[in-house]
């Protein structure tokens, strides 16, 4: 897909990204658990639905009989 000269680059969108995230961080004094935390909150207030999956469990392979 080529992207015209009024699209940012691929390159410019992650840099953008890792921006704003060491922006966030830094405004909570580089503790991810109270970013965290403060996200969690502005959802719940937020009062729109929020998909919530189930924690994946590690499947065991199964196993091989070499007779």
């Amino acid at each position: 897909m080529m992207t015209t000269s009024n699209e940012p680059s691929p390159d410019a969108i992650i840099e953008g990204i890792h921006l704003i995230r060491q922006q966030l961080l830094e405004e909570h004094g580089g503790d991810l658990r109270a970013y965290f935390d403060t996200a969690c909150k502005r959802q719940q207030e937020s009062g729109r639905p929020a998909v919530s999956r189930p924690l994946r469990t590690q499947q065991t392979p199964p196993s091989s009989k070499n007779s």
